[in-house]
């Protein structure tokens, strides 16, 4: 491993670090803001009974099942067609691909979530969130 390769993956790291902490940080300060603990809320948020009423959720069941096969599909999908787009390009796989995949997981994660109340399909949520407001409002350059 070449020196280079050692900074670039130090610095992917610290940066990575830096926006969980930015993040936590302005969670911490909005709910300053609002007068609550955003840590509280989150907890409160994921263990109130459910909303759906339960007869719903047990009839739809295989649906919830399906749903979260597609999800994990699509997951699996974009982790192969993203490392094998980066091996053949050299770049990025097309914005407008990067955005329907984050809608997607989104979609699905957020549905999930709201059933099941799992912290692996909030924390998909979040982070597909995240990736499609980046596609959404992030700036395009002409080439």
């Amino acid at each position: 491993m070449d020196v280079e390769h050692a900074l670039e993956i130090a610095e992917r790291l610290s940066n990575f670090i830096s926006m969980a902490l930015s993040v936590i940080l302005v969670l911490t300060m909005l709910g300053d803001i609002l007068g609550i603990s955003i840590i509280e809320a989150i907890r409160a948020i994921t263990v109130r009974p459910f909303v759906i009423p339960k007869e719903i959720i047990e009839a739809y069941y295989p649906l919830w099942v399906g749903m979260e096969f597609v999800l994990l599909g699509a997951m699996l999908y974009d982790q192969v067609f993203t490392m094998r787009y980066m091996q053949a390009h050299k770049e990025l796989p097309p914005p407008e691909y990067a955005r329907v995949m984050s809608f997607l997981m989104f979609f699905l994660s957020f549905w999930l979530f709201l059933i099941f109340r799992k912290w692996s399909f909030a924390l998909i949520a979040v982070f597909s969130a995240i990736s499609l407001a980046y596609t959404l409002f992030a700036r395009r350059v002409e080439t």
